[in-house]
């Protein structure tokens, strides 16, 4: 299995031949956002695979405009959950993992794909390190709550997250431009610019760039987690006929973020019980690192997307091939010695091939058929290992392969003005392959082969109360392909994450007025979790395990409100009660040693065995919430505007639930304590105040982030080396000059 350019010719070709074929018969499709024109207040989205007001749409869904976005100040993947409540973006060193309403990947590694599903307009995007990423020039970010398990159903048993970026017009110049500077020598600067060649060819342009020394400094004097970011994206709209519309884009994004390992050590550290006068870093935003660490990531996007009205139905094919090269230089050990030292280059690409046929709205049957392709293949390639204590280099070298395809379908009755029925399909078959060398050019695990199946059906009742206003119960299932421990020598599977879901849920709006509530109660299986192992090389590495049985349920509520012409409200609230039913085989990154005695608190052992059953599962705090305003009041020139928003999540562990115990000199062992490693529960504030002016072209605004200079962490956990943390950012404030063509 391999995965090459000449895949994405080949899909390529295959949509753009299907077009050319069928475009001489196809008629003029009736409007396919909703059956009545949506007004300037309604908020479609693309959650079925087709153009729908919010409130439409039988789904737990948060929407969120460009505006909305810049409005909150949010300008990264990493910022989401600050917009929806019952989700949460965990960083576990270079990688990213959502969680939405508890349900979180923990399958860390080169490979590996999250249980929640992450799409860039319309395309699927599986690489978990590539997904900390700038969010500039979006049009609308969309968070599905729920398993999506027929329409966006690869690895999607926790929900899926829509990024949709602006699009050349075919009509108009257009071009929005923005710059700004803030605290920690934070530049930005980030534009986007379309123009039609002609009344069928359109193209644009944008791109990011982002650079500042970061939050943490080394007791060295040097800035541990400066952050630069570059991205550009390069559209051509090309659209022949009146049924034919053909999208090009190619895009680079380099990411350079050294935070999520910019690891602050507090206790039981290695370092400093061998050798107790080394400097150690005490401070909250402080390391204590031997040397410069580095984490960069690249990645190359191409897509094709062909859109083909046949009168009955609309035709698309989604195209992409996807190329990501990861380097992560690190300090394991968290002091001023040389000591432990890991080194890691990550080469990844992904191919798929996707086709929809989406039926006519506005009739009595609506329906949605799809397929879908997938081939990716990705490595730690090589995994380099420093022991100062042999002075010598562990290399190791694996890989991770991916073969699938789906077929699913969905079918809406509506069978009467008020009540809709629907059905739906999805069939998913993966094959995974395995291997790994140790030392480099010595086969130790030959390569290994795995196979899994699912269907995964869903159903929706949906009845209209009145104009805009229904409630919905919906029953899905969702299914995550098995894996293999990928960066082990070991052929040992991990079985499929499966998932049951019920929900209910009441939506109604007028004007801008809305409201949005549902409860909801998850069968979760077979949870894949990562836990931190030491290797007998002494590198660490990551080992997947099922949980048993987990169950989670909750409830929710948003509510939108234009108090006035110039006063907009916002509150979102979750409650979420996610918890392993049977889970007594957890493996315990860490327990702490007490025969080591008394100079840092005794010594971590990892592999150590904990009875989970009954704890929170990762990254999943009870309760969540946030609320907005924006104010606008008029001048005789322009106008003034003020925004704020606060986004709470309570007590959560965001990497593991270990429990305290110890080991006293005679290797007695504690009964478990509670968490050990837990975020207590915080606020996050932000505010804009700013000048708009009059033809709306021009903006100027002053701009704070944790404005209340809170304490939180991005990671807390332990290894042998010791228990480390890392903090979020602190109190930021800047300036934002924003401009129209």
């Amino acid at each position: 299995m391999e995965c090459n350019s000449g895949k994405f010719l080949l899909g390529t070709a295959l949509a753009l031949s299907a077009a050319v074929l069928t475009d001489g018969n196809a008629r003029a499709q009736s409007d396919p956002a909703t059956t009545q024109t949506p007004s300037a207040s309604d908020i479609v989205v693309t959650a079925q695979r087709r153009s729908q007001r919010l409130e439409e749409v039988p789904i737990s869904i948060v929407a969120v405009d460009k505006e909305q976005l810049q409005n909150r100040n949010i300008t990264s993947s990493l910022d989401i959950d600050k917009v929806a409540v019952g989700v949460k973006i965990g960083k576990t060193g270079a990688f990213i993992n959502p969680t939405i309403r508890g349900i979180s990947s923990g399958a860390i590694g080169v490979g590996q794909e999250n249980n929640v599903a992450l799409y860039m307009d319309g395309f699927y995007q599986p690489f978990q390190i590539a997904q900390n990423a700038p969010l500039p020039n979006v049009k609308q970010l969309t968070v599905l709550k729920g398993p999506q398990g027929t329409l966006y159903g690869r690895n999607a048993t926790g929900g899926a997250i829509l990024i949709e970026t602006l699009d050349p017009s075919l009509k108009d110049v257009e071009g929005e431009f923005s710059a700004s500077y803030g605290r920690f020598n934070d530049k930005m600067l980030s534009g986007f610019i379309s123009a039609p060649i002609s009344d069928k060819i359109g193209i644009s342009l944008s791109g990011y760039l982002r650079d500042n020394d970061g939050w943490i400094r080394d007791i060295s004097g040097r800035d541990t987690n400066p952050i630069n970011q570059k991205s550009v994206r390069g559209k051509i709209l090309f659209e022949p006929t009146d049924t034919l519309k053909i999208m090009a884009a190619i895009a680079y994004t380099r990411v350079s973020d050294y935070t999520g390992d910019s690891y602050t050590f507090f206790a039981h550290q290695l370092a400093l019980a061998n050798f107790p006068d080394t400097p150690i870093a005490t401070g909250t935003y402080e390391t204590s690192q031997s040397f410069q660490g580095a984490f960069t990531s690249k990645l190359m996007t191409y897509q094709l997307r062909a859109d083909l009205d046949l009168g009955f139905a609309t035709l698309s094919s989604y195209t992409q091939y996807l190329k990501e090269k990861d380097f992560l230089d690190y300090d394991l050990d968290g002091s001023p010695l040389d000591l432990f030292r890991n080194i890691q280059t990550y080469p990844a690409d992904a191919f798929t091939q996707e086709f929809v046929l989406t039926s006519e709205m506005g009739k009595k049957l609506e329906w949605i058929l799809g397929a879908m392709y997938y081939d990716a293949d990705a490595a730690q390639d090589p995994s380099l290992a420093l022991n100062s204590a042999t002075g010598t280099y562990s290399a190791t070298k694996g890989t991770l392969g991916s073969t699938a395809y789906s077929a699913y379908g969905e079918l809406t009755w509506h069978a009467t003005d008020a009540l809709s029925i629907t059905g739906g399909l999805r069939y998913t078959h993966e094959k995974r392959s395995h291997g790994f060398e140790q030392p480099l050019g010595t086969v130790v695990t030959p390569t290994a082969y795995k196979s899994w199946s699912s269907a995964t059906p869903r159903a929706v009742i949906r009845y209209e109360l009145g104009p805009r206003s229904n409630i919905y119960a919906s029953y899905s299932q969702g299914f995550k392909s098995g894996t293999f421990n990928q960066g082990l020598p070991s052929t040992a599977t991990v079985d499929p994450e499966k998932i049951t879901a019920y929900e209910v849920g009441y939506k109604t709006a007028s004007g801008g007025f809305r409201l949005s509530t549902s409860a909801f109660y998850y069968d979760y299986k077979n949870l894949q979790l990562s836990t931190l192992v030491t290797l007998p090389t002494g590198a660490r590495s990551t080992l997947l395990q099922n949980a048993a049985t987990s169950e989670i349920y909750g409830a929710e509520a948003t509510v939108d409100y234009p108090a006035t012409s110039q006063l907009n409200l916002h509150a979102a609230v979750a409650w979420t009660h996610a918890r392993y039913k049977k889970f007594p085989g957890a493996q315990a990154s860490a327990v702490i040693d007490t025969r080591v005695g008394p100079t840092v608190g005794g010594l971590n052992v990892s592999n150590f065995l904990q009875d989970w059953s009954g704890l929170r599962l990762i990254r999943s705090p009870d309760w969540t919430a946030n609320a907005s305003f924006d104010y606008t009041y008029p001048l005789p020139s322009g106008s003034i505007y003020l925004t704020g928003n606060v986004a709470y999540q309570s007590a959560q562990a965001p990497a593991n639930d270990t429990l305290y115990q110890t080991i006293d000199a005679a290797g007695v062992v504690s009964a478990p304590g509670g968490y050990r490693y837990l975020q207590k529960g915080y606020a996050l504030v932000g505010a804009q105040l700013g000048w708009r002016s009059e033809n709306e072209k021009v903006k100027i605004t002053l701009f704070g982030d944790n404005i209340t200079n809170t304490k939180y962490r991005l990671q807390i956990n332990g290894s042998v080396y010791g228990d480390y943390q890392v903090f979020g950012a602190p109190a930021t404030y800047g300036v934002r000059v924003d401009y129209k063509l």
